[in-house]
């Protein structure tokens, strides 16, 4: 009969044991879901459709980007809350009003522009497919509003 040893076989059974823990520790981290590298452009997209939709055009003004013109001009800034509020206005006639806006998805083409794919829900049923630019200016992420 083969001596057995209790301190020994206890130490074993740790060991292995141990190596089961970190190998699932291993397992568990290297399979964690990468983070979404659009997280940031789609929470922008839809705080500042609601801001606009809701009636907050100074906010939606702040993270867009026109392109053709410099937002610090006073003039087109007052061109543009006139021209918005009139578009929210229609909004609010044609659909009942805004309901909420659903993400639905999110491409990034390059390092510095992402496709935002959403759907506006509106108080009368109707449900709109948009897609939203967002690129990335001065280290900030801001909603294009028209293609250069």
């Amino acid at each position: 009969m083969k001596n057995f040893c209790f301190t020994h076989h206890c130490a074993r059974r740790c060991n292995l044991s141990l190596l089961a823990a970190m190998m699932g520790l291993i397992v568990m981290f290297t399979s964690c879901k990468e983070e979404n590298p659009t997280i940031e452009q789609q929470n922008l997209v839809a705080d500042q459709l609601t801001a606009l939709y809701t009636g907050n055009i100074d906010e939606f003004l702040q993270h867009a980007d026109y392109a053709s013109f410099e937002m610090s001009d006073s003039l087109h800034v007052k061109i543009m809350r006139a021209v918005l509020s009139d578009f929210v206005k229609k909004a609010e006639n044609l659909n009942g009003g805004f309901d909420k806006i659903v993400l639905t998805g999110a491409q990034m083409p390059e390092d510095t522009v992402t496709l935002v794919f959403y759907d506006l829900h509106f108080k009368n049923g109707e449900v709109q497919s948009h897609s939203q630019k967002v690129v990335r200016r001065n280290d900030q992420w801001v909603l294009r509003m028209k293609e250069n």
